[in-house]
């Protein structure tokens, strides 16, 4: 198997498998008759990893990436990898079909990989706006930042 990160509701059954996997970067996992490219994408956590099929123009994001709540709050969190994970995947925007998120459903827009990128950018650079929340995860405070189509947990302020 293969995580697409270490947080438990991505690898908390590990224990049934008898091989876990940890590819690098660019590595290729041939599943017999088709490939998936490996691409880290840390921010989400920093061993975050995104599986690309070329050929088919599918990408399985995991956490990197979904329409809804992206988490950048939690601990391992780093907005500004992930600002720059963001920019690498939307390099990819015209040569993928669909989005496979790991807690939301497909979506055939691309696009918005590049919106998250700008969205990201504008948390790194301090022009975005956000409101502080109480974290879903903890006792603590959060900074939400709402954007079209997504928004982004952050640390407090």
């Amino acid at each position: 198997v293969v995580n697409s990160h270490d947080h438990y509701d991505h690898s908390g059954g590990n224990h049934g498998f008898d091989e876990i996997l940890h590819p690098a970067d660019g590595a290729a996992i041939d599943l017999g008759g088709r490939t998936m490219e490996v691409i880290a994408t840390p921010g989400h956590s920093p061993d975050s990893l995104c599986l690309l099929d070329r050929d088919a123009g599918l990408l399985f994001t995991g956490d990197t990436f979904y329409a809804g709540n992206l988490y950048a709050c939690l601990p391992g969190s780093d907005l500004a990898a992930y600002r720059d994970s963001m920019l690498r995947l939307a390099d990819l925007e015209d040569d993928l079909a669909w989005l496979l998120p790991a807690h939301t459903p497909p979506t055939r827009d691309s696009a918005l990989l590049g919106r998250v990128a700008e969205g990201l950018g504008s948390i790194v650079d301090g022009s975005a706006t956000g409101f502080a929340a109480r974290s879903p995860f903890t006792d603590g405070l959060i900074t939400v930042y709402e954007f079209d189509g997504f928004a982004v947990l952050g640390p407090p302020r």
